[in-house]
């Protein structure tokens, strides 16, 4: 039941990320997936399936729509310029670095607090999919150095304990498991 219960949260969350058209996350959980056939001796299948995906991707109309594909269409159109920029990222993260530059001292250590950060976005009229684009730039601006000390805290916390997860697994399920959400 754990193990049914475990691929099913892990099937739930592939299907957010495909569905949410996250690019990051989702190259992070092709990699991801990539690294455990790898490391599980299964480089046939690895081959195989990237083939076969690569194929697909480039070759179909509909999935070169999708956000994660879109810059890698073969299509014979001009280049969005806002690819060029990571779709007017730079322009949003400079504001909000200059934003966190003019702060003070103390609202530099402990952030400008998520609702100033929330008012502020929607006063700058960006059309994004996220207030910064950036998880590390939303703790440092929100929450300050010290906020962005503990979410780096807690990110590498969990890489250790996953790692040592792995390596001290009892069962071939769990050390897969870890494995996978080590990378």
């Amino acid at each position: 039941f754990r193990q049914l219960l475990s691929l099913l949260l892990l099937s739930l969350l592939s299907a957010i990320i495909v569905f949410t058209q996250s690019r990051t996350v989702g190259g992070l959980m092709v990699l991801s997936v990539g690294l455990s056939l790898w490391a599980s001796g299964r480089r046939r299948l690895l081959f195989g399936i990237a083939a076969a995906t690569l194929f697909l991707a480039l070759a179909s109309s509909s999935l070169t729509k999708w956000r994660l594909m879109s810059s890698l269409s073969l299509m014979n159109e001009p280049i969005n310029p806002n690819v060029l920029t990571l779709q007017g990222r730079i322009v949003l993260w400079g504001e909000w670095l200059m934003n966190y530059q003019h702060a003070g001292f103390f609202h530099k250590l402990f952030g400008l607090g998520w609702g100033v950060v929330l008012r502020d976005f929607l006063s700058m009229k960006f059309f994004t999919s996220s207030i910064t684009e950036s998880s590390f730039l939303w703790f440092l601006v929100g929450t300050g150095a010290l906020g962005l000390l503990a979410f780096c805290a807690y990110l590498f916390w969990m890489l250790f304990k996953s790692w040592f997860a792995w390596r001290r697994a009892s069962s071939d399920f769990q050390r897969k498991l870890a494995l996978l959400a080590f990378l």
